[in-house]
């Protein structure tokens, strides 16, 4: 399968880097382009870490949660970040031991 003459494989990775710079712009990531889910079922830690990450990375911005129920594990902020949780959001913490890494503190 070809999109507009090139190899699928090669589209794919084009259209996801495109995904990923429509959520960073003007130094905004939303979680949602990272992966994260908000059906209050599937486990986002990942994804919303991921979307800090690379925001500190590029210099810093905004980290936006639209709205939806984000069941998640402990989460790290970062220097210049601004964590934004939108009116219909809420973050469920994933009491799982399993799931949750031990931090000697």
């Amino acid at each position: 399968m070809k999109h507009s003459g090139l190899p699928f494989q090669v589209f794919i990775v084009l259209m996801l880097s495109a995904q990923l710079l429509r959520a960073q712009q003007n130094g905004v990531y939303s979680i949602q382009s990272y992966g994260a889910i908000g059906d209050a079922k599937t486990l986002t830690t990942k994804s919303i870490q991921k979307a800090i990450d690379e925001c500190a990375k590029n210099g810093g911005g905004k980290v936006i949660v639209p709205p939806g129920k984000y069941l998640t594990g402990p989460l790290f902020l970062k220097s210049d970040i601004i964590f934004e949780v939108f009116p219909g959001a809420t973050l469920i913490f994933d009491d799982n031991i399993e799931t949750n890494p031990i931090i000697d503190g």
